[in-house]
């Protein structure tokens, strides 16, 4: 009889090659799948938004075109405040009825979406252009052109807008600007703009709109 032929083992420089080659396929992979996830949550960012831009749009619709107000908190429904109370200031408030689903004011990349404001109300991942508040309920006839005005976008704080410092009219001569965009998806905020329409912008496109518009006077968010 042959004596069986001895099992021969992996030397200890195969087993570091078979790691470092999955070292460096998770490497190359993971981002990739990062890159994929966050793609995904970036499309159903926008999917809210749109939703929520039609819901402007029958408001507006419903109310002799005007626009709701700039606020971005809950009251109610939704935010652990009263469910009967509703505030003319919060524009979430005042769209809900057309959305129906209170989800769609979450981004999916929103890291604190149950983080309340200091008046104990819950945050929403979308902040308005509380530039539409300063003007009690602008009617949409009184901008000229809606497809250039940004009316919500990804945010982490309460409201966002170009602040009239000295003038009431919406075309104002003197204003304050802030913009309060979060940079959610790659580098870049999904916004919604007055026509309904929704798109993504990166942060150098937002903040090259702030300079265009210091430039001009005008209290829009970008001519995009």
């Amino acid at each position: 009889m042959t004596p069986r032929s001895a099992r021969r083992g992996f030397t200890l420089i195969e087993l570091l090659v078979v790691i470092a080659i999955i070292a460096i396929l998770a490497a190359i992979l993971f981002p990739v799948f990062a890159r994929a996830r966050e793609n995904a949550r970036k499309t159903t960012c926008l999917s809210n938004l749109k939703q929520i831009g039609s819901g402007l749009l029958m408001y507006i619709q419903d109310y002799d075109e005007s626009l709701p107000t700039g606020c971005s908190y809950w009251w109610a429904p939704g935010g652990g405040g009263s469910s009967s109370r509703t505030d003319p200031q919060i524009w979430s408030d005042l769209l809900q009825p057309y959305c129906k689903n209170t989800q769609m004011f979450t981004c999916p990349s929103d890291s604190s979406p149950t983080m309340s404001t200091p008046w104990g109300n819950k945050q929403l991942s979308y902040c308005a252009n509380m530039c539409f508040e300063q003007f009690n309920f602008l009617q949409l006839a009184q901008v000229s052109q809606p497809a250039q005005y940004a009316f919500a976008w990804d945010s982490e704080s309460y409201y966002s807008y170009w602040y009239p410092e000295s003038d009431t009219s919406l075309e104002a001569t003197s204003y304050r600007p802030w913009l309060s965009a979060t940079k959610r998806h790659m580098d870049g905020s999904n916004m919604l703009f007055l026509d309904g329409h929704s798109k993504w912008l990166t942060d150098g496109k937002m903040k090259q709109g702030i300079l265009d518009k210091s430039l001009s006077f005008n209290p829009r968010i970008h001519n995009w």
